[in-house]
């Protein structure tokens, strides 16, 4: 995750409703792994709840936001009114406004959950918390700067423990009445854009593009309506009520091609396949190598298992440089093909790769 270790320097003290209170005291950060701004109040508060876990899937379509009782002190459930916001580090902010009290004020060493989904406390939008690192903020309360999210689907940030990278065991998140929630996403949908003005495609399950392209922050992009939906994991847990993921899921590498050549990205379930685009192919760039899972389909026939979906892909070349599209539909492959453009991957269909299928 390349979180930093960083120092806690000094302590901030909080103003309340515009008013400094006496008998401020100083507190180091608790968690050096965490990088913490240490602007957290230091000092007796009216509500003595901290943020302490953050979880986030690629997309951000699940979010959930721990906040914990610390001081073992109760009547800290009026937080009506009190103002969250998330700030990403270009300096975007969101807002949810608490609309209600916990349900009692037996708060001492308990915690409230936020999540993007009905069943937490308090119910916040999709893409709430940055993905990318940000600040989240109590205001009045507390205040956590965090670096990036872990985006495997199953990886949380703690504030006050070791980050929670265990690919076998979720972090378990708790709502005030002690329910626990398990921070874990196994799929994810990958929305297909496309430029009109250049004729380019583009897939993507992250939460910073998604927002960047459906907000118009970069501008000329539409979604077409078309998605691939993928594995993002290999977690199988019966008692989750999951399917097991398919067998033989590999990491698929995502690659950039810069103008003149592009741009352009691709994708490949085949290890060799993305070393030889790395190798031979000028300006090209490795983003990740593991956008997502996928395994290959029959390299003479080009068929999936039966637990897989066929993702085809498509290549063409125009004035602007290359460009690829990668399709779910078997009748949006024959379209393009009629358009003009290449059909590329195993067998006679053209299958660059298998995804999975709803479980």
């Amino acid at each position: 995750m390349g979180l930093r270790q960083v120092a806690c320097i000094a302590a901030a003290f909080l103003a309340v409703a515009g008013m400094a209170r006496a008998g401020e005291t100083f507190v180091p950060c608790k968690n050096h792994y965490i990088l913490d701004d240490c602007s957290s109040p230091t000092q007796e508060s009216p509500v003595t709840f901290r943020f302490s876990k953050v979880f986030s899937s690629p997309s951000g379509t699940n979010q959930l936001v721990q906040l914990s009782e610390m001081e073992g002190v109760d009547g800290q459930h009026r937080v009506t009114g009190l103002t969250l916001l998330a700030t990403s580090r270009s300096g975007e902010v969101r807002r949810y406004t608490i609309p209600h009290d916990l349900p009692h004020d037996r708060t001492a060493h308990r915690s409230f959950l936020l999540a993007t989904y009905p069943g937490g406390d308090f119910e916040i939008p999709p893409a709430f918390v940055p993905t990318d690192g940000g600040t989240l903020e109590l205001v009045g309360v507390d205040r956590w700067g965090f670096d990036a999210l872990p985006l495997d689907g199953i990886g949380a940030l703690s504030r006050y423990g070791s980050p929670a990278t265990d690919a076998s065991r979720p972090t378990a998140f708790q709502t005030f009445g002690n329910e626990s929630f398990a921070a874990v996403v196994v799929q994810e949908l990958a929305m297909e854009y496309h430029d009109a003005a250049s004729d380019r495609y583009f897939v993507t399950l992250l939460a910073t593009e998604l927002d960047a392209l459906d907000s118009g922050r970069i501008s000329g992009w539409t979604r077409t309506g078309e998605y691939i939906l993928v594995a993002i994991n290999r977690f199988d847990d019966s008692t989750q009520n999951f399917l097991p993921p398919p067998a033989g899921l590999m990491p698929v590498c995502r690659l950039y091609l810069p103008p003149p050549a592009g741009p352009e990205h691709f994708y490949s379930a085949s290890r060799d396949e993305c070393e030889l685009a790395l190798r031979d192919i000028p300006g090209m760039v490795l983003e990740t190598s593991q956008a997502f899972l996928a395994t290959l389909p029959d390299q003479d026939t080009g068929a999936c298992s039966v637990d897989t979906l066929p993702l085809y892909r498509l290549w063409n070349r125009d004035a602007r440089g290359v460009s690829h599209r990668f399709v779910h539909w078997k009748a949006t492959r024959d379209a393009m093909v009629e358009r003009g453009w290449i059909s590329e991957g195993y067998g006679p269909d053209g299958v660059a790769m298998c995804t999975d299928r709803w479980r």
